[in-house]
């Protein structure tokens, strides 16, 4: 299976013709939040309006978890931001165009003419904490754990979930998929706590480019290639 991992687009819109774009290459798009921009001057809603139809057009199955920027606090002041408040907007997407995984989802994928076993995932969205009664292969979710080198910024700053460790710890998925940290100190970390170890991945930010940063991730060959170049193997198998 050929995932293609995205996160922190922030409304860029040459970033999303791009993802929409090469999306066909892949059997499944994942993005792990802040699609959204909270510090652009456009309305929140209008910054919904235009996402979601972007999200439309995208032609490959598609899981999709919310960051900082998609969550809001409700505001009874404003009715219409209330009804999207709490990344309400991206619950509603579920089963439109080929979005099969949003915020709270437990997926089990099977690409098209695959005979493999389907693929378990959890979509963790903003301010959740996945609650997991079983096995797991892929976590989806903005923030990546805590003390590990893909939640730590430029800055020497520590920003990732602290909450994520231990609601891990029993069922250690084989990859998290992250975004949250735009400059990591690196793209790759693992959580060597268990004896399965988990990789974890984070795309990072590319600046001004056209092209956003990214990870091709290929399980058949426990394999993923980050766009500057930088690899990691993993176990697939059980």
């Amino acid at each position: 299976m050929k995932i293609l991992l995205v996160a922190d687009l922030h409304l860029n819109s040459c970033w999303f013709d791009w993802v929409v774009n090469e999306a066909d290459r892949f059997d499944l798009v994942a993005i792990a939040g802040d699609v959204l921009n909270a510090f652009s001057d456009r309305r929140l809603l209008d910054q919904v309006n235009d996402v979601t139809k972007w999200l439309m057009h995208l032609k490959c199955p598609l899981v999709i978890c919310s960051g900082n920027h998609d969550y809001w606090s409700k505001s009874p002041r404003v009715i219409e931001e209330d009804q999207n408040a709490e990344a309400a907007w991206i619950k509603r997407l579920k089963g439109r165009g080929q979005i099969i995984g949003i915020d709270g989802d437990v997926v089990n994928f099977q690409p098209k003419f695959s005979d493999d076993a389907p693929t378990r995932i959890v979509v963790n969205g903003w301010l959740q904490t996945p609650e997991l009664d079983g096995e797991v292969d892929i976590v989806v979710t903005h923030s990546p754990p805590s003390s590990c080198y893909c939640s730590i910024g430029d800055e020497g700053y520590d920003v990732g979930d602290t909450d994520l460790w231990p609601a891990l710890q029993y069922h250690p998925p084989k990859l998290i998929l992250s975004g949250h940290v735009h400059r990591p100190y690196k793209f790759i970390s693992s959580w060597p706590q268990v004896e399965s170890q988990s990789l974890i991945l984070v795309p990072g930010v590319s600046g001004n480019g056209k092209t956003p940063a990214h990870w091709n991730i290929d399980t058949g060959l426990g394999r993923a290639v980050h766009s500057s170049g930088v690899g990691a193997t993993f176990r697939w198998d059980s």
